[in-house]
């Protein structure tokens, strides 16, 4: 299955392949000293100071107390790429949403992204919520292909993209012209 095609994400063989490729990007990144944890409140400035200069977000954007997280530090315990998420209930379903995923550019390339997108499936249990029935979230032209690989649907821009009518999440539209196109991953 070398060029993937995923039409039903976080299931069978897309879902297998998405978790070889993140097992396939990690070890070498752990044999070089690069470490995976949760977002800590002492990781707040260096992650803050990450999205502002790489991501498209109003000028007080900052971190704030219901922020979950991961984050990837290199072997001198520098922060070199995070992703941070919001975690919300619908009709007693938990949802996941992915506000940002940013890597250092000297750090792209060599699959953090991926993993730390693949590490997701954990991170409400941090907060002592239920594991997300649905991870959801919007992403820049560039970033379309890293979000299909990591195993998600993304749709066309600017358009409505409906997640599994089974389940009762809203349709999922932004203004934000930066990111307009619309991912999603059903767990």
């Amino acid at each position: 299955m070398s060029n993937l095609n995923i039409e039903s994400p976080g299931v069978g063989a897309a879902k297998d392949v998405a978790s070889n490729r993140r097992i396939k990007y990690a070890r070498p990144l752990v044999e070089k000293g690069f470490t995976f944890g949760p977002l800590t409140r002492e990781d707040w400035p260096a992650v803050n100071g990450l999205v502002r200069k790489y991501i498209s977000v109003p000028a007080d954007w900052r971190l704030t107390p219901n922020s979950l997280g991961i984050v990837v530090k290199n072997s001198k315990g520098a922060l070199v790429a995070a992703v941070v998420t919001q975690v919300m209930t619908i009709d007693g379903k938990t949802l996941l949403i992915v506000s940002h995923l940013v890597t250092d550019p000297l750090h792209r390339g060599r699959g953090m992204a991926t993993i730390l997108l693949g590490m997701l499936d954990n991170i409400t249990g941090t907060a002592g919520a239920p594991a997300p029935a649905m991870t959801v979230g919007f992403c820049a032209h560039a970033g379309i292909k890293l979000y299909r690989r990591a195993g998600f649907v993304v749709g066309d821009a600017n358009s409505y993209t409906e997640p599994d009518p089974e389940l009762p999440f809203p349709r999922m539209v932004t203004e934000n012209s930066n990111y307009p196109y619309p991912f999603y991953r059903a767990w």
